[in-house]
């Protein structure tokens, strides 16, 4: 959180999904709706702690094996992990996954910190800089019935932009003690902004 580096290129991981086999799912509005639904899946398998840990296995056809997981099922915990170790399976510092969803990186001079929001049941969907909430939790913190995301995913890919203005996104991606000067002095314009950034802080994933 120190470096003051811009996080683009030096620290912030990104993915690339191949084409689906299936060409049917490869409609943009249907290939994102699929992958915010498995995100939220596996964010509630996060949440709920049933989240399968993450492990090396030197030997797969050894130690990735259903024996090997009944095994480590009733190994008490004081002495798993070197039961795992015997059997060449290491397991993988997860303490970062808690900060994975509903959390972000605030610029701050200095140093930058993380913050979490425990609430949150949007996301935010980015187009052409422009950025737009989706709401995709209900009340009770459910996953809202993948037809309805997919409507508004659809809505929003045919929407045109309201304007043809510079994103403010291209700041993010500045050394990190310019974009938080940025931030303070979008912040102070106007209430609007700062309803705007916590959204976009707030959301569950962008």
């Amino acid at each position: 959180l120190s470096s003051r580096l811009p996080l683009v290129l030096n620290f912030a991981p990104f993915m690339a999904f191949k084409a689906d086999t299936d060409s049917a799912y490869m409609p943009l509005p249907i290939r994102s709706t699929n992958m915010i639904i498995s995100a939220l899946r596996f964010r509630r398998s996060l949440i709920e702690n049933v989240l399968t840990p993450e492990i090396f296995h030197m030997n797969p056809a050894k130690s990735d094996t259903p024996f090997y997981r009944k095994l480590m099922y009733f190994t008490p915990e004081a002495i798993a992990t070197y039961v795992s170790f015997a059997m060449k399976a290491f397991p993988l510092d997860m303490s970062q996954y808690s900060s994975l969803f509903s959390s972000t990186r605030i610029p701050c001079k200095g140093k930058d910190k993380l913050t979490q929001f425990a609430d949150s049941r949007h996301i935010v969907v980015l187009k052409r800089g422009q950025f737009y909430a989706l709401e995709v939790l209900d009340s009770q913190g459910n996953i809202r019935p993948a037809r309805q995301i997919y409507t508004c995913i659809s809505h929003l890919a045919n929407l045109e932009p309201e304007s043809t203005c510079d994103s403010i996104s291209v700041f993010s991606a500045d050394e990190r003690d310019k974009w938080a000067d940025n931030r303070e002095k979008l912040l102070s314009i106007s209430p609007l902004n700062r309803n705007s950034l916590s959204l976009i802080d707030s959301a569950i994933f962008t």
